[in-house]
């Protein structure tokens, strides 16, 4: 007669719960890191009253780099009396 219990084995269970974790982990970190798209263009009225869209960059990088992208695209775009215009890509 074998009065041996037999407990469920947990370990396999907790390896992939831990594997599941970290793999969360990872995801919110490099989702932040994900790099973002940024056209920028900046419409002006020539001297003969004609309107022209003259491209400044298409650029992508992280946050700090397109927000650099944008301020240096207003800067032009106040030089040259005209507004920058930015859209997003991928």
């Amino acid at each position: 007669m074998n009065h041996s219990t037999s407990t469920p084995n947990n370990s396999h269970s907790i390896k992939r719960s831990t594997l599941n974790w970290a793999a969360m982990i990872m995801l919110l970190f490099a989702l932040p890191a994900c790099q973002k798209c940024l056209t920028c263009v900046v419409p002006v009225t020539d001297s003969n009253g004609q309107s022209e869209t003259r491209p400044y960059d298409d650029q992508c990088g992280n946050k700090t780099q397109l927000d650099m992208v944008r301020q240096g695209c207003e800067d032009v775009a106040q030089l040259l009396g005209g507004t920058c215009v930015c859209t997003k890509g991928n």
